[in-house]
């Protein structure tokens, strides 16, 4: 009599843990949400501060952060930005040194047209580390050849 065996179970795989640092968000909504909804949409926003980016068309245009996004985007309706967007995202955080961090670190990744700084990263460029180390690594193979 022939048994038959359970099939397995497939490993289901562990998700590490995240620090929470998105308390909420909206993303890709069109400019004229926020001209003819302002109000409503400071009403709902739980912290007020945050990271925000404006598109023109699909493309990215602008990254900013605000300590009140929906009065800074609004500002940008009448700003030097006011006519170079259409679409935005916002993402509220509770802190602020967070949002600065994630601006830095967006403007240096995606390097927006609108905004004329770059970003300041923190840490090692570590191009000259790994030169260095590819240079000896040649070096060690020249001589073993030798």
């Amino acid at each position: 009599m022939k048994t038959e065996s359970k099939p397995e179970k497939p490993s289901k795989r562990r998700r590490g843990r995240t620090a929470k640092i998105i308390e909420g968000y909206l993303e890709r909504k069109r400019r004229i949400l926020l001209e003819k909804h302002y109000t409503d949409l400071k009403d709902i926003l739980p912290h007020h501060r945050g990271i925000y980016a404006l598109y023109r068309g699909d493309k990215l245009y602008y990254i900013g952060i605000a300590r009140n996004v929906a009065g800074r985007l609004r500002g940008h309706l009448k700003d030097r930005h006011s006519r170079k967007w259409d679409y935005f995202s916002l993402y509220i955080c509770r802190s602020l040194q967070t949002i600065r961090t994630l601006e830095k670190l967006f403007l240096r990744i995606a390097r927006p047209q609108g905004n004329s700084q770059r970003g300041r990263v923190g840490g090692i460029n570590l191009t000259e580390r790994l030169s260095n180390y590819l240079i000896s690594k040649q070096e060690k193979l020249l001589q073993s050849r030798k």
